[in-house]
């Protein structure tokens, strides 16, 4: 019996050893990065996971039924994602990778670049204008962006223009402080 415990402890050790001594898991792939991010991204804004159709089932009929907000805040946290995944981006080496995957790496950077860049621009934003102010994207978003396919996108539509008067109001509240 002695002897039996003495065996499994060393067998636990020896077991605890290897388990510490095994290099990590390779590196996750920069196409998994590609999915992984393109899915957070598409979370963080209710809009283009709606007119995309990105995701399937439940969590596509919730943000079928959702408008991003017109906030500062919501621009914000938009490039404060980007910024992670500029960060995420520049663990990859990119002279391993291959032509198509490098090329796809660099007109990721370029984009998320420009999503950054954006924010010393915001004194420019104006929440209300003829080109792309809440009163010209909200009916877009509403007559040529949300699928109209079926009764069920009919009842998701009719939730969504329930919001828009909370989504005008914070483009109104935002024009007012300017």
């Amino acid at each position: 019996m002695r002897r039996a415990a003495i065996v499994l402890v060393a067998a636990s050790v020896v077991g605890l050893s290897a388990q510490q001594a095994a290099p990590p898991g390779p590196p996750p792939t920069i196409a998994a990065f590609f999915d992984n991010f393109t899915t957070e991204w598409m979370r963080a804004n209710p809009n283009q996971a709606a007119s995309t159709r990105y995701f399937t089932g439940a969590e596509q009929d919730a943000f079928e039924q959702q408008i991003s907000p017109e906030t500062p805040e919501f621009r914000h946290a938009r490039v404060a994602l980007a910024q992670k995944g500029l960060q995420q981006l520049a663990t990859f080496d990119r002279t391993r990778l291959a032509e198509p995957d490098r090329i796809s790496a660099d007109l990721m950077q370029w984009q998320l670049n420009l999503v950054v860049e954006s924010e010393k621009y915001q004194d420019y934003f104006f929440p209300l204008e003829q080109f792309g102010g809440a009163n010209v994207n909200l009916p877009n978003l509403l007559v040529v962006n949300h699928p109209l396919n079926t009764e069920r996108d009919a009842e998701r539509y009719v939730v969504r223009v329930g919001q828009v008067g909370a989504r005008m109001d914070e483009a109104i509240a935002e024009a007012r402080g300017l």
